[in-house]
């Protein structure tokens, strides 16, 4: 299995591998970590994700829960992590190697609309 994140690599070699995939040709968002600072700026196409953890995780359950979020067999780095997300006695969300499974929580609550509540 192959692992295609972009994980420890440049910001430069991260705009050049976007750039020959064509992927900039079509105003495609790159959601970046908040903490990322300064070099969000120098991705092109990078903005600052919405890091809200219980409300991405519930999202995202709730995709799951209608049939409605896949897992490629080719994401390794998901498929390792994807169970490590886990909720305490008190109901609070313990987060373990969770590089891909905050990348994939960036990409798909990031767009959502601002004030989504998900009860």
């Amino acid at each position: 299995m192959n692992d295609h994140g972009g994980h420890n690599i440049t910001t430069k070699t991260f705009n050049d591998q976007l750039t020959d995939k064509g992927w900039y040709e079509d105003d495609f968002p790159v959601y970046c970590d908040p903490a990322g600072g300064e070099r969000i700026q120098e991705i092109t196409g990078g903005t600052k994700a919405n890091n809200a953890v219980d409300s991405g995780i519930d999202y995202i359950n709730s995709l799951i829960e209608r049939e409605r979020f896949y897992i490629s067999s080719e994401c390794a780095g998901v498929l390792s992590e994807i169970w490590d997300y886990s909720r305490d006695e008190d109901d609070k969300i313990i987060k373990i190697n969770d590089h891909y499974m905050d990348a994939v929580r960036y990409a798909i609550f990031s767009p959502v609309q601002q004030g989504v509540i998900i009860g």
